[in-house]
């Protein structure tokens, strides 16, 4: 696969802080601190001490958007090192903490259908992120919702935090639901996790079918949310104005235009004293779509005389980067269910990149293999977004194949992930 050199710039672009302050009293007198240690280059660029994260109530606590890229940036380059490294590496900096990827990795049932079958495709945050997908930075507490978006609030924001608790992982976030406090984000949105902003609208479009597109964005005065008047122009057509709070999300319907390009410029005029409006123009190509978004085929099984595999194939982003990785789990039957065994497993990832008009832009594989292991994967990239480029796919261009032999019983399959298409 090819190096990441800009690694460290996905994350400061992924969890922004603009404060400088040290972590709460709270963790300081109730949490467990993990001793710092000496990395030679331990994901701050070899500039000196590798400083493990701060665990308060099965919560990873880190200091700041620093302490976090610095971790996130390691764990990265030290899971393309294969498996037993990257398992031996998370055991010895977080232990036994209870992270989406441990309850994975250890994960015992009777029936396959009630294994643990988590969302989250970002192996790096699954290691990082609870079982309840949370993460403090500084004081602000985050939780990824699904592979695209995120909530943020302030850590005091315990009625924030608990309701957040009951919504659904894994589905688009309602924002009309969300209370005063809570705020929604891309993941690869700075602003969304910078804290002290002046009184702005934030932009973002992006063609989300053969003939929609999505503006969407937040208005607000510093931490709080604030109104805000979203006015929407087609090139030499009407001009549509939408009255907004905080959180903010409108599909343009531009079936009917006569030409297959669309130019929408978008003002974005925030209702505070102190603010100043926000203007995006963009170009969108329609009747013509291939699909920018993450997709994945969930967790798939398959099995054959008490040998079986659990599967499945992803690609998931960050602002610079596109993953695509396929990923395979060995298990056996015995008296008390489904355990995971070693056997030899063979997974390959096999993609076909295009742009979001449909051109090809690469093909790339990968094969990864073992000779008695307990899981494997392949995992490939490429740069988001390189000479305006967004990677995009249609329903085929990203296969996973996978194969187990345990005893001479052979367990293999493909899985694909669906996107939606039209040309």
């Amino acid at each position: 696969m090819k190096t990441n050199f800009f690694i460290a710039l996905i994350c400061m672009l992924f969890f922004m802080s603009c404060s400088e302050d040290s972590l709460l009293t709270e963790h300081n007198e109730n949490g467990t601190e993990i001793s710092n240690r000496n990395k030679g280059d331990g994901g701050d660029g070899g500039q000196g001490e590798f400083k493990k994260p701060f665990i308060d109530k099965d919560i990873l606590v880190f200091d700041d958007v620093n302490h976090f890229t610095g971790f996130y940036t390691y764990l990265n380059s030290t899971y393309d090192q294969g498996e037993e490294i990257y398992d031996e590496t998370v055991s010895e900096l977080l232990g036994d903490f209870p992270s989406v990827k441990r309850k994975l990795d250890t994960d015992e049932f009777e029936n396959p259908e009630s294994r643990y079958q988590p969302f989250l495709t970002d192996p790096i945050m699954s290691t990082i992120v609870n079982e309840d997908f949370e993460v403090v930075i500084e004081d602000m507490y985050i939780v990824q919702m699904n592979n695209d978006e995120v909530l943020q609030m302030d850590i005091s924001n315990e009625e924030g935090r608990e309701f957040v608790k009951t919504l659904p992982k894994g589905k688009e976030v309602d924002i009309d639901v969300l209370p005063e406090g809570i705020y929604v984000g891309k993941d690869e949105d700075e602003e969304i996790f910078k804290r002290n902003i002046l009184c702005g609208c934030s932009i973002d479009m992006e063609l989300v079918s053969c003939n929609t597109i999505r503006i969407s964005g937040r208005c607000r005065n510093f931490w709080k949310d604030t109104d805000g008047t979203i006015s929407v122009t087609i090139l030499n057509g009407l001009t549509s104005t939408f009255s907004v709070n905080g959180n903010y999300s409108i599909d343009i319907d531009v079936s009917g235009t006569p030409t297959n390009t669309v130019t929408l410029t978008v003002l974005a005029d925030p209702d505070c004293w102190a603010g100043s409006n926000s203007t995006k123009t963009q170009t969108f190509t329609v009747g013509a779509y291939c699909d920018t978004s993450e997709s994945d085929t969930g967790w798939g099984w398959k099995e054959n005389s008490g040998q079986a595999i659990s599967f499945r194939t992803a690609t998931y982003k960050n602002f610079l980067f596109v993953y695509e990785e396929a990923k395979l789990y060995s298990y056996a039957w015995n008296p008390s269910g489904w355990r995971t065994n070693k056997a030899k497993l063979i997974v390959t990832i096999d993609v076909h990149r295009k742009n979001n008009v449909c051109g090809t832009i690469e093909f790339e594989d990968e094969t990864k293999s073992c000779g008695n292991c307990r899981y494997k994967r392949a995992r490939v990239n490429w740069y988001h977004g390189t000479f305006g480029d967004l990677v995009a796919y249609c329903t085929g261009d990203v296969v996973g194949e996978y194969f187990k032999e345990k005893s001479g019983i052979q367990v293999q399959t493909t899985a694909e992930p669906s996107y939606d298409c039209c040309m």
